[in-house]
């Protein structure tokens, strides 16, 4: 299970990157969505997941 949350974590820290690195497009392309928020709530969600990684393996 614990390499599950590390790599949830993994890829939800990548998809944050890549929505926070094209947020001008994200945001033209679908203007009524606030892409920031999400990006950056997913980001938050990743970080948890490693850190319960982490924690978990000490």
């Amino acid at each position: 299970m614990s390499k599950f949350f590390f790599w949830v974590g993994v890829a939800m820290l990548v998809d944050a990157a890549i929505d926070l690195w094209g947020l001008n497009f994200w945001q033209r392309l679908v203007p009524s969505v606030n892409v920031r928020k999400i990006a950056l709530s997913e980001a938050l969600i990743g970080l948890l997941l490693l850190t319960a990684y982490f924690v978990s393996r000490l």
